[in-house]
């Protein structure tokens, strides 16, 4: 318990811009399920559902890699982590547009949410950089201009004009954010005053970004076959109910990004505090995720009222069985980051490709059946399926390494 204490201490930083952040996006969702049709729900979320898997590709996981890479070997310059995301940033853009022109989903709205993520990944390249040299703060800073703008921008574009004007005014949120606070920073640290690109990083960082895109899938995928058997409302409440868990998600992410650079330097020096964060992380993760599971079924019903109205007060049961996901999602997010820190990269697309295939898998076999409640079997078993491949993995990799 005094680790768990000390932990969030010094962290606070960072799980404080984040949990900002992140209840902004909540706040989103709820404006968009008030003040807004289900269908412009459900398009919002559908958009997120394309955009978000793309961008998780493109990112290729530089920011983990650039700070494994501070604290272990120092091969490689700053710069060449941030170009490298600025063209796979618009590579991802590109192929966000193209899908537009392909579906049936609104290009506008599908334009507007691609931009928004491909702001956040450029973004999230200069928070590798705060990462690494300790300066949380400044992200805390970013992270809550762009929550507390957003809401605002959204609220106002809503009351007062329409859906389409809303994202645009969201848009111009992270564009001034950016313009004004995280790259005026980042220049003047002269790190990426000269174009600077070295290839050779891509031999862990294309493996790192076809994980986590496989990882952002698994979301994806019960909301690609919601859409295509139960109407794209039923992809709206899937995501609101989602967003649940994802609020918890990121205040792990939170613990883990603080945590990685540690559990990288003791896997390389001491095994017995490599084990006490990693232990750490896990009782953090866990309780969180025993925590909401009591609030949602005591609570479930009045929860869904009080923050979504009464139209989604009758999805009390899908709100429990999201919540168990949650435990699985939280625990396996912690186990996917020490793989990461502890340099198992490559073998991470085998894990998330069998994930991949078993999503699919269950998705067909449940979600034509079951709808919604499905979509959230789905998100079960899989996470579940995660959290035990990884496990196996760390387990084996320090069997070997205390051998």
């Amino acid at each position: 318990m005094k680790e768990v204490k000390n932990l969030l201490g010094k962290a606070k930083w960072l799980i404080g811009g984040n949990f900002v952040f992140a209840f902004s996006q909540w706040v989103i969702l709820i404006l968009f399920a008030r003040l807004t049709s289900q269908d412009n729900l459900g398009q919002y979320s559908l958009a997120l559902a394309i955009a978000a898997p793309l961008f998780a590709i493109s990112n290729l996981q530089l920011r983990p890699l650039y700070i494994l890479d501070v604290n272990s070997q120092k091969k490689y310059a700053y710069s060449q982590f941030y170009y490298l995301r600025i063209i796979a940033s618009f590579l991802a853009l590109i192929c966000c547009l193209i899908w537009g022109l392909a579906s049936h989903l609104s290009f506008w709205v599908l334009l507007l949410v691609s931009l928004l993520k491909f702001f956040e990944s450029y973004s999230d390249i200069i928070y590798a950089y705060y990462n690494a040299h300790d300066k949380t703060k400044l992200i805390s800073k970013s992270l809550f201009f762009k929550g507390l703008f957003s809401i605002v921008a959204v609220f106002a574009g809503l009351y007062y004009f329409d859906f389409h004007t809303s994202l645009v005014l969201f848009l111009s949120v992270y564009f001034f954010v950016w313009v004004f606070l995280d790259n005026l920073y980042i220049l003047k640290t002269k790190e990426i005053h000269s174009f600077n690109l070295n290839l050779s990083i891509l031999r862990s960082a294309i493996p790192m970004g076809i994980s986590l895109g496989i990882v952002t899938l698994q979301s994806t995928i019960p909301r690609l076959f919601l859409n295509k058997y139960s109407g794209i409302e039923s992809v709206g409440i899937f995501t609101v109910l989602s967003y649940f868990i994802i609020v918890g998600s990121i205040f792990i992410n939170s613990i883990c990004q603080y945590l990685s650079p540690k559990i990288t330097s003791a896997w390389n020096t001491n095994i017995a505090d490599f084990k006490k964060y990693l232990m750490t992380a896990l009782a953090i993760a866990g309780g969180l995720g025993v925590l909401v599971i009591i609030a949602s079924v005591i609570l479930g019903e009045y929860i869904l009222n009080l923050i979504y109205g009464n139209a989604y007060a009758v999805y009390e049961r899908e709100l429990i069985l999201i919540m168990c996901a949650g435990l699985a999602l939280y625990l396996s997010t912690v186990l996917g980051y020490t793989l990461t820190a502890i340099g198992i990269i490559k073998q991470q697309v085998y894990l998330f490709s069998a994930l991949l295939i078993l999503t699919l898998f269950v998705s067909y076999l449940y979600i034509p059946q079951y709808g919604l409640t499905g979509g959230i079997y789905t998100l079960i078993i899989s996470y579940i399926f995660q959290c035990l491949l990884a496990f196996s993995m760390i387990f084996f990799h320090l069997k070997g390494k205390q051998k």
